[in-house]
């Protein structure tokens, strides 16, 4: 038997996988000879020492032996290779280790712009770089909401091949604080370096924010709104909230300096000292955390240096303009503050609403722009508002986006009014602006309201930018090292210790720089052993598995500047597209017009304009998707039907006719080729033949002579005999059967017109001259709760119909309906009673009454009832409104 390093016959194996098999003898099962994974193998070895790396096997789905719900798998939402096909990346719980991750994804969760990285440790030049946009905690997987960063990622994901899995962390600005290493390995010591600091830093801030926090003065007295975040104080983690907190009245004599600040029961105020030159009083930094100072003048009743502006709080400040499908600017059911607010039932996407001011303001005048918005509806994952400046009807700011999670934004809370409030400093401002407007990225068909769109400034109104690490656990259980022993444990690939941290402090071990270069000398190892493959590179050449041809380099040449944008379906959607975003030759094909337009950036005249055009210049020209040729031209336009198909035949035909013909006057004579017109020759025919004789028998009558009847039996209707008929006996009253006599106005015809149509006209005649009448009850005062039973009732003033009556709340009852019957001489005059639902104000938008009696006369008791009062609030200042017409 050969022996197992006879390389001969058992050739060796330089690049071991995980799906490799070993021969094996299984102890439970006879000493049988059988084969085993190395993944296997290394699971058990992993189980024993209780530690294991991050790392999972990625599965496509297709082979039931490792499918996505194998042991140690991860898939993605498209169970494809293609990574920029990927909204998500899914672990399966049950990974490789018997380490709970749930911790470390809670608190990977809290930071906002954590970068997953994946790499197979068999091949450097596979590896990906993903931004996680949330993660959920579900049954059985972890799902990370993921963006593809497509300049740091290479290759795609390979079935049933391990990848170990890194988390970074990327500055907020693009310009990358912490280096993502690329496929060359350009990444060193150093950069792993500054990630430990970030890392030490935010471990170490054991009290402080997790974001930031806003003061905004609310324009009366001393009185904020305050804005914060989920919060630390000693390690302890508190929820983040909206309140409004009152500071203290000013001192008659000197200025004083006040601190709005955090600390275990929530917002603080804490109350500076009043002197000639005030400074902000001091916090314990253990126990308090600060968010804003603010600056009291002596004898005032307003901040100093506190400003703002109202953008909409009443519906009179800016004026508002929307695309919206559905929006009213003044609804009185939407309002957090005051009288009305704005409701949008549904949406769009790119759809808008712009608020546009008087005043041209320059980008630092102010600090930041919040409003409140309450969802009708959890909002879909990728459905976000998005905010920008605008020069009237020009843009000086990109479209800001308000993701889940960011500004007070929360796509899932539904049960109350967001304060959504964003530093003027995330934009980028071009320019001076006098309009502010809220853009829609998605789609929703329930909608949101929105109140107090607001500018502000003021001294710090924003809490300096923190963030902090939600839990940290240690080898004790305990989060964030509270105890001096406590140990932190990083290792590395084999299990060897590379850094450990005691009490918060992290050191390096003498491992830490050997397992570097381990990870090095593997990569080198795996290069060395793909060299005897590779093909040299020729200068100034790349490498393809496809001949490229000189005639396929001049055809790309040949390709101009124009490019496709995503189809559109309707013109007005092409003209909303922000000329600010539009390269020149841009071409989107428009499906309604069956047509592709292209931009031209120079043009002053064109087929469709940006609704955003600055100068009158920069136009969209429509192109005929495919050409025509005059015989579809022909047939397309023949098929409508206000058109007919004239053949050459038929045109030749109308040709032979001569203008001679044709008589323009009663009196003209037919004279020229007559005998030989074909037409004439069939006319004169037709007229010979029509005798007397069969004239009158076509008619139906005997005789031609006579009276104006049409037959001489029966006498001329002259003046003589028609006044005969009018002055026969009067009828006094006429009954629906009887006729009245009229006659057209064009010709004099006489008609007949019955008593009845003649009441129905009449009665549309005088009612648009006598409106109708609306009698108003008071039922209740301002302040009793209602009661059910008769109110106080009183008397028809006059003799009129009932049309409809309705009522109406000053306080809307809770719970249940409040229901109000009306009764006529002590009868209900309903077979359903007006009601108004639970939360409304008017019955106009609950339920309508159906009235059984309709006709009162003057001196008849009208009695309101209540039926029904709502529960909890029965609702308060009651009124009844009759709406009649006079009789």
């Amino acid at each position: 038997m050969a022996k197992a390093n006879d390389t001969d016959i058992y050739k060796y194996d330089l690049s071991i996988s995980l799906m490799d098999y070993l021969f094996g003898t299984d102890s439970v099962d006879g000493k049988k000879n059988k084969s085993y994974r190395i993944k296997d193998i290394v699971q058990l070895i992993n189980a024993v020492n209780g530690k294991n790396n991050l790392q999972f096997i990625y599965s496509d789905g297709l082979n039931p032996d490792i499918s996505q719900y194998t042991t140690g798998c991860f898939f993605t939402d498209t169970l494809d290779g293609d990574p920029l096909n990927f909204t998500q990346l899914i672990l399966n719980k049950s990974s490789l280790q018997p380490i709970d991750l749930t911790l470390l994804f809670q608190r990977l969760n809290e930071l906002q712009d954590v970068v997953i990285k994946l790499d197979n440790p068999a091949n450097p030049n596979n590896f990906f770089n993903f931004k996680v946009l949330s993660i959920t905690d579900q049954t059985d997987y972890f799902v990370f909401d993921v963006a593809i960063f497509k300049d740091f990622y290479f290759g795609e994901f390979l079935n049933e091949t391990i990848y170990s899995i890194y988390f970074d962390i990327k500055s907020a600005t693009e310009s990358d604080d912490l280096k993502l290493d690329k496929g060359d390995f350009e990444g060193d010591a150093g950069d792993l370096d500054d990630r430990i600091i970030v890392l030490e830093n935010l471990q170490g801030l054991k009290t402080g924010l997790t974001g930031q926090a806003y003061a905004i003065w609310t324009g009366v007295g001393f009185v904020y709104d305050v804005i914060y975040p989920d919060y630390y104080i000693n390690s302890i983690l508190y929820s983040g909230s909206t309140t409004t907190i009152t500071l203290d009245a000013s001192d008659l004599v000197e200025p004083r300096r006040d601190t709005i600040a955090l600390d275990v029961t929530g917002v603080i105020k804490v109350t500076g000292y009043a002197e000639p030159n005030p400074v902000d009083p001091t916090l314990d930094p253990e126990t308090q955390i600060f968010i804003t100072s603010v600056l009291i003048s002596a004898n005032t009743s307003v901040p100093a240096d506190t400003t703002f502006v109202d953008v909409y709080k009443e519906n009179v400040e800016w004026t508002g303009t929307s695309n919206f499908n559905n929006i009213n600017f003044a609804a009185t059911d939407s309002a957090i503050q005051g009288s009305v607010g704005i409701k949008a039932t549904n949406f769009s996407n790119l759809q808008w609403i712009r608020f546009q001011g008087s005043t041209l303001y320059q980008p630092g005048d102010w600090d930041v722009v919040s409003f409140r918005v309450k969802l009708l509806n959890t909002f879909p994952q990728n459905t976000k508002f998005c905010v920008r400046l605008r020069n009237s009807t020009m843009s000086v700011s990109g479209a800001y986006p308000i993701s889940d999670g960011q500004y007070g934004y929360s796509r899932a809370n539904t049960g109350q009014w967001l304060y959504i409030t964003v530093p003027l400093s995330s934009f980028t401002i071009l320019d001076k602006f006098n309009a502010f407007e809220i853009l829609m990225n998605g789609s929703n068909s329930s909608g949101f309201m929105l109140d107090n769109v607001q500018f502000s400034k003021g001294n710090n109104v924003q809490s300096p930018l923190q963030k902090a690490i939600v839990t940290i656990t240690t080898d004790s259980g305990i989060a964030n090292a509270t105890l001096a022993n406590d140990t932190i444990i990083m290792t590395s690939a084999n299990n060897g210790l590379l850094i450990s941290a005691i009490g918060k402090v992290i050191t390096f071990t003498s491992l830490f720089t050997s397992a570097i270069k381990s990870g090095y000398d593997n990569a080198i190892i795996s290069i060395n052993s793909s060299l005897s493959n590779k093909v040299d590179k020729i200068a100034g050449k790349g490498l393809s598995t496809e001949d490229y041809t000189t005639s396929e380099k001049n055809k790309l040449a040949s390709i101009d500047a124009t490019h496709y944008l995503a189809p559109l379906q309707t013109t007005v959607q092409l003209s909303a597209l922000p000329q600010a975003g539009i390269s020149d030759k841009a071409r989107v094909y428009v499906e309604n017009d069956l047509s592709d337009y292209f931009y031209d950036v120079t043009a002053s005249s064109g087929d469709i304009a940006p609704d955003d055009q600055v100068g009158g210049i920069g136009f969209w020209r429509k192109v005929a998707v495919g050409g025509e040729t005059a015989a579809s031209i022909k047939t397309k336009y023949e098929s409508n039907p206000d058109t007919n198909a004239f053949t050459d035949a038929e045109q030749t035909l109308v040709a032979t006719i001569s203008g001679k013909e044709v008589t323009t006057n009663k009196t003209d004579t037919v004279t020229g080729n007559e005998t030989s017109s074909s037409l004439f020759a069939s006319i004169k025919g037709m007229v010979d033949w029509l005798t007397a004789t069969k004239i009158r028998s076509i008619l139906g009558i005997s005789t031609l002579s006579g009276s104006n009847t049409g037959d001489s039996a029966t006498p001329a209707e002259t003046a003589t005999t028609i006044g005969v008929l009018i002055g026969g006996s009067a009828d006094a009253t006429p009954n629906d059967t009887d006729f009245i006599a009229t006659s057209l106005t064009a010709g004099g015809i006489l008609k007949k017109i019955t008593w009845t149509n003649a009441k129905a006209f009449l009665k549309t005649y005088f009612d648009t001259l006598y409106k109708t009448d609306t009698i108003s009850v008071a039922m209740s005062d301002s302040s009793t709760a209602l009661v059910t039973g008769d109110t106080d009732p009183l008397q028809a003033p006059y003799n009129f119909t009932l049309l409809n009556y309705w009522i109406g709340v000053k306080t809307a009852p809770t719970v249940s309906s409040l229901i109000v019957d009306v009764k006529k001489n002590g009868t209900s005059i309903t077979s359903t009673k007006a009601g108004i639902d639970a939360t409304e104000k008017t019955s106009l938008t609950g339920t309508s009454p159906v009235l059984t009696t309709t006709s009162f006369t003057k001196g008849d008791e009208i009695t309101p009832n209540i039926y029904q009062v709502g529960s909890s609030e029965t609702g308060r200042s009651l009124k009844l409104y009759l709406e009649i017409i006079k009789t």
